[in-house]
């Protein structure tokens, strides 16, 4: 995790941003594993940290972690205290002070699983926002998320996986292959995919949550019918998805620089802009009614002394931002100015830097031919498991392929060999 600095610089940068509404305020990071979030808001001037932590051995860790920089001088000691339980038995925690019951000022939390819910810990955030964060200007960062689909042109990735059995030693695999495809349908593919791969329909929307609102109950089946239109004609092999989280703010920070997807696919930026997507919406209503609260309650910057030696925010931000830069050589995005207050937005997305989280890959049963100008009518949804919450189901179902200048059977036709019965837990 600690490797992934496109996500680190992402947490690093939002924190910069909103430094002013981290001063002398309660914070609670929620899923502290290694201490890194807790120390940016603490560098950030907050004036308490609850790190809390389920896992008792990374919590140990985390506590030695955590005196280790105290003796260094790079995190004030006393500011970041840690809570050895889940954020769900927090409140009977004998160390926790029960005035923070919906008195935390900002939740920091990196809860987010594979294509967004898988594995995740929404569920804990939404338990700790209820319970702890301030009702009417408390913030969450990220404060909203959505979740997006693609067609995929990959043969690469067809043929190592089950395309290789086509014509195997000039005997056939047909029955092997078929039980692939079965496998895959039931456990789709996680894998880095280079941009080119997507470079065939801009991707939909399946969902957008705006995680001020959002309940459990909206979170046990997200359904969404949306259309994919095909702007490049290509084979396709499957359904591909990603995530993206944005951090409250009241303008939008700046994109990464996409030289990567414009050598990768050699496309040229408008069309990169195009198979990106369009970017997240502006804040909700409610989460910029709390951003303006937290702004009218700012705290006034207490002098630093000249001997401290703690890591500013701004150190570290820049620090982030340079590994980031550094670990993925085409990609260069200038961090946010501190206290800019501009929204920052952690991407997964193929045409974004890679994250540890990568693309999900719903392979189709075979390799389907989709013209340019086709429209694709697809089902997408997501179905959390009725034995664990954390776990959940996707599937895609194609519903209607509409192609100009093709006569309605022979639309049909193609609605009918495009349909993806992937469904599967990943």
């Amino acid at each position: 995790m600690l490797r992934d600095w496109h996500r680190v610089s992402s947490y690093a940068a939002a924190t910069a941003s909103l430094a002013p509404l981290f001063r002398g305020k309660v914070v609670m990071d929620v899923g502290a594993g290694s201490g890194i979030l807790s120390f940016f808001a603490a560098a950030a001037g907050a004036a308490s940290v609850l790190a809390v932590e389920g896992s008792r051995g990374a919590a140990a860790l985390l506590q030695r972690q955590l005196q280790h920089n105290e003796r260094l001088g790079r995190v004030a000691p006393g500011v970041v205290r840690v809570f050895c339980c889940r954020v769900e038995e927090l409140s009977v925690h004998p160390d926790f002070p029960l005035e923070l019951l919906q008195g935390v000022d900002i939740i920091v939390s990196e809860w987010m699983g594979f294509f967004l819910l898988h594995e995740g810990m929404l569920q804990s955030l939404l338990f700790a926002r209820d319970m702890f964060l301030k009702p009417q200007s408390g913030l969450l960062l990220p404060c909203a998320a959505r979740i997006l689909v693609s067609l995929c042109s990959c043969s690469e990735v067809h043929d190592q996986q089950v395309g290789f059995l086509d014509d195997y030693c000039g005997f056939s695999f047909l029955p092997l292959q078929r039980q692939l495809l079965q496998q895959h349908a039931q456990t789709p593919l996680v894998l880095q995919l280079p941009p080119k791969a997507c470079c065939c329909t801009p991707p939909a929307i399946v969902a957008e949550l705006d995680l001020y609102t959002a309940t459990p109950q909206q979170l046990q089946q997200i359904k969404r019918q949306v259309q994919l239109h095909v702007h490049q004609e290509a084979t396709v092999h499957g359904f591909a998805f990603w995530f993206d989280v944005t951090f409250p703010g009241s303008s939008h920070a700046a994109e990464h620089d996409e030289r990567r997807s414009v050598a990768d696919g050699t496309q040229s930026s408008a069309d990169v802009a195009l198979y990106r997507g369009v970017p997240p919406s502006d804040p909700s209503a409610t989460a910029a009614s709390r951003l303006a609260a937290a702004e009218a309650a700012v705290l006034p910057a207490v002098p630093k002394a000249a001997s401290s030696c703690y890591t500013p925010i701004e150190q570290a931000a820049a620090a982030a931002a340079a590994r980031a830069a550094a670990s993925s050589e085409t990609f260069a995005a200038k961090p946010p100015r501190a206290g800019s207050k501009e929204a920052v937005t952690l991407s997964t997305s193929p045409f974004a830097p890679p994250t540890h989280w990568q693309q999900l890959l719903l392979l189709l049963p075979q390799p389907m031919h989709a013209p340019s100008g086709m429209t694709l009518t697809v089902e997408a949804q997501l179905r959390q498991d009725a034995s664990n919450p954390r776990f959940y189901q996707v599937s895609v179902d194609v519903l209607d392929a509409e192609v100009p200048d093709a006569q309605p059977h022979q639309a049909l036709s193609r609605s009918k060999s495009i349909c993806s019965d992937s469904t599967g837990t990943a």
